[in-house]
């Protein structure tokens, strides 16, 4: 399949299933972690939302070094 950037790429690449499995064992492990979360501190929605913040903050810390421009293919051959 050609994305528009000269690069063609297989469809169902084996890194698209895996990114799309640890998005789902991250949704299925959430709530468990928050019910223990919840369960040892009492019923402390304060901490369980500030253990949110912290993860919603480091995606956005990794977000922000992503380069948009050059394609990861390039990325790895320059080494950087």
């Amino acid at each position: 399949m050609d994305y528009g950037d000269g690069l063609r790429r297989p469809l169902g690449r084996n890194s698209d299933r895996r990114d799309e499995r640890d998005r789902q064992i991250g949704a299925s492990v959430a709530p468990i972690v928050i019910g223990y979360v919840l369960t040892e501190t009492r019923n402390n929605w304060t901490l369980t939302f500030y253990i949110s913040t912290v993860i919603y903050a480091m995606g956005i810390a990794c977000w922000a070094t992503l380069d948009p421009v050059t394609p990861p293919e390039k990325q790895i051959e320059c080494g950087g």
